[in-house]
Formats: C-alpha cells, sequence, structure tokens
C-alpha cells in the first residue's frame, strides 16, 4: 500500500501544478482588458468622421456606448433620412445582417448619442477588433472639441460584462498637436488655421470602474487549491491508517486448554483418600 499512497501523493501534486498553471493563465488573459474609443477616418473637408472601435472582445455577443460631443461645434449628419430623428451607421464588428439594432439615438441637443446592438442566433459571438459604429459629423465651428465616451458596455455570448475602458478623443484643426506635455491640459488652437477638417490630436484615457484587475479570480483558485490539498491529505491520511491497519495481524485470545497449559484441569489430592 505504500507504492499506492506515493502515487496518490504524486497526482494530488500534478493536480495542483494543472490548477495553478490554470490560474496563471487566465490572469494573464485577465489583465488585457478590451478597450472601447473613437479613431478618426478620412472625410471630405468640412466634416469629421470617427469609429467607435472595440478592441481586444472575447466572445463578444452586444455592445452599448454612449458618445458626448459639443453641439456648438459639431453635429451629426443622418444617415437615414427615411426615420425619424438622426442616426448613425453600424459597424461591420456585430454584423446588422446577423443581429438586432436596440437602440441608435442622437440628440442634437445635448450632444449625445446612443448606441445598442445585439447579435441573434444562430449567429456565433465575435472575438478580435473592430468599428460598431461610424459617425460623421458636419464642422460649425473651428477650435478645440472633444468626443467623450461617457459609457461603454460589452456583453459576451453567456451575457457576461466583459471588463472594457474607454478612451476619448480630442479634435482640432489643421491636425496640429494642441495637447500640452504634462497632463493633458490643452492650449488654444492657432487662429490663423486655414483647414477646417478637424483631426486628432490627442487620446485621453478615462479607464472605467470595470476596467479594474478582476481579483476575486485570483482568491477563487486560492480557495479551490486549498480545498483539493485538504482533501487530498484527508484521503491520504485515511489510506495510511488503513493500509495499517491491514498490515498489522489481527490479535486473537487463544481458547481452550490447549491455549494455556496452566489453565488445564488439574486433580486435587483427596483428604479422605483410604
Amino acid at each position: 500500500m505504500k507504492r499506492s499512497n506515493i502515487k496518490f501523493l504524486r497526482r494530488i501534486t500534478l493536480l495542483l501544478a494543472v490548477v495553478m498553471a490554470s490560474l496563471v493563465t487566465t490572469s494573464a488573459l485577465a489583465q488585457e482588458v478590451a478597450r472601447v474609443y473613437v479613431q478618426p477616418v478620412e472625410a471630405p473637408t468640412g466634416q469629421l468622421a470617427v469609429d467607435v472601435i472595440a478592441e481586444n472582445v472575447t466572445d463578444m455577443y452586444g455592445a452599448e456606448f454612449r458618445l458626448k460631443y459639443d453641439p456648438t461645434k459639431l453635429a451629426v449628419e443622418d444617415v437615414n433620412t427615411n426615420q425619424d430623428g438622426v442616426q448613425i451607421a453600424p459597424g461591420s464588428l456585430l454584423s446588422p445582417d446577423s443581429g438586432f439594432i436596440v437602440a441608435n439615438d442622437v440628440n442634437e441637443a445635448e450632444g449625445s448619442i446612443v448606441f445598442a446592438m445585439t447579435l441573434l442566433n444562430p449567429a456565433p459571438p465575435v472575438s478580435g477588433s473592430g468599428p460598431l459604429a461610424r459617425v460623421t459629423l458636419n464642422v460649425l465651428q473651428e477650435g478645440l472639441s472633444t468626443i467623450d465616451v461617457e459609457r461603454a458596455k460589452l456583453v459576451a455570448f453567456d451575457l457576461k460584462t466583459i471588463p472594457s475602458q474607454t478612451e476619448a478623443l480630442a479634435v482640432g484643426n489643421n491636425g496640429q498637436s494642441v495637447a500640452a506635455e504634462n497632463g493633458g491640459e490643452q492650449a488654444p488652437a492657432a487662429a490663423d488655421s486655414a483647414e477646417t477638417v478637424p483631426a486628432v490630436v490627442s487620446e485621453v484615457p478615462a479607464p472605467t470602474a470595470e476596467s479594474s484587475f478582476p481579483w476575486w479570480i485570483v482568491a477563487a483558485g486560492v480557495m479551490v487549491m486549498g480545498v483539493l490539498a485538504l482533501g487530498g491529505f484527508i484521503i491520504l491520511g485515511g489510506l495510511h491508517m488503513r493500509s495499517t491497519a491491514e498490515a498489522t495481524p489481527p490479535v486473537t485470545k487463544p481458547t481452550g486448554s490447549s491455549a494455556n497449559p496452566d489453565n488445564r484441569k488439574r486433580s486435587r489430592p483427596s483428604a479422605f483418600k483410604d
């Protein structure tokens, strides 16, 4: 039984090593948080076109975001004049042919855009990077402006939220760098700029609360490892006690006169013997 105990102990050690390796891999993957940001694309003079990009997603099945812009400087161009209100164009990452647009609303007064879309069964989930939507804006007034991703929610195939962070986009005239070197403060744009096409100036990181590292994964892994180790020790101890018991022969008490010669019946001499 000693060899069996050694084999069992090796199996427990191997299992713990596999759990530890899986935990390390999961933690490494969890650090690669998805990113939602605004990226400028080529547009005619007097307009600004941007794609809302979802980067580094895994098994995504739906997405929602809210953009904020300055309505005194920019105005969203409607891509579907046959419907009431103002709409933006869906992107190619979540194909409209395989899904359903839940929300596509532009509030021109407050300068906000809400867009939400989901795939529908039997469409497979998507992984990787790509545009969620494209926004074309007309430039109403020269000067600095910011397109901010106020909120973004990415949903996986199992309906769990994909951790993500967002980044705002600062735009200016003629592609001039107007961001200060220290701390992201922006200097005024040049007054004599001849071009009116805004271009990217800087991306201002704005991590959301969902971007924090999920330490609960580490805690759960440690608990699982502890339970496995405790169970292994208990089982190993039980096997050791069982093997010891089986190796020791049972002690039986001998019975009868043959077992103990001293217990044989002896005849006492009689006092009345003739």
